[in-house]
């Protein structure tokens, strides 16, 4: 706890503000720190926290709407990694 209380004091408010997007839309914090990091790749990072939703959907069969709503979060995901990346230079 400790290691991750230096880590998030150690960056400024705009990346605090793009982790608030992220950590939510991945509904994980480890995925957002990752996507912070230069040579990250957002959508493959997206990817992998959805995996349990994907399992679901291959077992069960896509719904139009969900994946709608998908790519909606994965634009805001990919956009808030860029945002964050701006910020830091």
């Amino acid at each position: 706890m400790a290691r991750l209380r230096d880590i998030l004091e150690g960056q400024s408010d705009c990346v605090l503000a793009a982790l608030h997007t992220l950590a939510p839309l991945a509904a994980s914090l480890t995925v957002a720190l990752a996507a912070l990091e230069p040579a990250a790749d957002p959508a493959a990072l997206f990817a992998a926290a959805n995996c349990e939703e994907d399992w679901q959907a291959e077992l069960w069969g896509w719904d139009a709407a969900a994946e709608r709503a998908r790519a909606i979060r994965l634009g805001a995901f990919e956009a808030a990694a860029r945002f964050a990346r701006l910020v830091e230079g």
